[in-house]
């Protein structure tokens, strides 16, 4: 039996507006027609209920940030205070190459994924400097203390904290 629907599956180029599709019958299934215009919506994916998107008031994030200890102190304030911070960026900072000498600007060019530093972003204009509040730049300057080079979130025998998990998870509570 000739298939076209699954020969031919794609259609319209991925550069421009789509023009033509497969038509579908009531279930759902290919007719093997050519329609020469958009599909409507209703095929293409289901309508989601709003989801629960957890997230912390600035008196949680105050207590959480309060709660950790160390490193992930350090870490969770970074993550609080900078705004536009990803988790994999901020475990990949090491302290020679991207944070200023005042500790008040970092300079994002590379992540952290599953313990393994990765010399890019998750897109090519993640590439940014991060201004932090003096308040947050003097925490950072004390963390560091008398480092001058490595991994600004590293294990006692200097390897690479993993990410690769909610690291929120711990201090977030259900209702």
């Amino acid at each position: 039996m000739d298939n076209q629907f699954f020969e031919r599956p794609i259609l319209n180029s991925p550069y421009e507006l789509p023009a033509r599709h497969w038509e579908l019958n009531p279930q759902g299934q290919p007719t093997q027609q050519i329609v020469e215009s958009r599909r409507r919506a209703e095929f293409d994916a289901p309508l989601i209920d709003a989801q629960r998107q957890p997230s912390a008031t600035s008196d949680g994030v105050k207590a959480i940030v309060a709660a950790a200890k160390g490193q992930y102190q350090m870490l969770y304030a970074l993550l609080a205070g900078c705004g536009p911070l990803r988790a994999g960026e901020a475990l990949g900072l090491e302290i020679d190459k991207h944070i200023s000498s005042d500790f008040h600007t970092l300079t994002v060019t590379q992540k952290a994924k599953r313990g393994i530093i990765q010399p890019y972003l998750k897109t090519k204009n993640g590439i940014r400097e991060v201004d932090l509040c003096p308040s947050l730049a003097a925490m950072l300057k004390e963390y560091v203390g008398l480092r001058t080079s490595g991994l600004l979130f590293c294990t006692n025998e200097m390897k690479h904290v993993k990410g690769g998990f909610n690291i929120f998870r711990r201090f977030r509570h259900s209702p």
